[in-house]
């Protein structure tokens, strides 16, 4: 969690050398308050990551995905196949497999079968979802209902801005929940950069370690506060005006 800027997003960057071995997936989804996908969005997006790279295998391998995918369409029901189209095209003959019941509770369960289709005992799955305080409420219960099941290879990463989300906002009472079920939880704020941090940042970005640079660190800290995302920017228009050479 952190402000707008403080770098949040580059926790994401920092699971791709994880996530790009052949042992650990990645699949990342995130919240966005002025799109109209509707509920379970950043979920979706995840999903349909994680099933256009099943569909770019060979035959054989799309067949042994096919079996594992039945159970997860067979609970969803064609709620999930309207959400996700890939689901259809791994599994032509999903309309004969819907099952009945609560079309809620069978989309979180389907949900749940999804991510664990994907996930092994040394082949863990990381879902990283973005902006979580723009998600809706029904894709924050799927994400409880994985953390209540105590999975052993899925590890979900959250990312939210603190500024955004008040006592009453419904993340802060997911957050609440977790906390009162002990599920495990960590968090790691991010918050702007002191003064001798923003130095080493502007010194990489100028590649330079002149002391020349000194009373630019003191106008940046002072225009910026040391948000990192604020401060790159700042930098690039005075570059961009000809006001800074290096």
């Amino acid at each position: 969690r952190g402000a707008r800027g403080v770098g949040k997003p580059l926790r994401n960057e920092a699971l791709h050398p994880v996530a790009g071995s052949q042992y650990t997936l990645l699949a990342k989804g995130k919240g966005d308050p002025h799109s109209h996908a509707g509920p379970y969005a950043a979920l979706v997006e995840a999903a349909r990551g994680l099933l256009q790279a099943v569909l770019a295998k060979n035959e054989s391998d799309l067949g042994e995905w096919r079996e594992k995918l039945r159970v997860v369409v067979s609970a969803g029901g064609d709620s999930l196949l309207a959400l996700i189209p890939e689901l259809a095209m791994i599994v032509p003959d999903a309309s004969g497999l819907l099952a009945e019941g609560d079309a809620k509770a069978r989309l979180r369960l389907a949900f749940q079968h999804l991510f664990c289709a994907f996930s092994s005992p040394g082949h863990p799955l990381i879902l990283f979802l973005d902006d979580l305080q723009s998600t809706d409420a029904a894709t924050l219960r799927v994400i409880e209902q994985l953390a209540q099941t105590d999975l052993q290879n899925i590890l979900v990463v959250g990312v939210y801005r603190a500024e955004e989300v008040t006592a009453r906002h419904a993340l802060a009472a997911f957050i609440a929940s977790l906390r009162a079920n002990t599920i495990p939880l960590t968090e790691i704020a991010l918050d702007n950069l002191p003064e001798h941090d923003s130095a080493r940042l502007i010194a990489d970005a100028l590649q330079s370690r002149s002391p020349w640079i000194d009373p630019l660190v003191s106008l940046v800290q002072a225009k910026t506060a040391g948000n990192p995302c604020f401060m790159l920017r700042f930098l690039a228009t005075l570059a961009a005006e000809g006001l800074l050479h290096y």
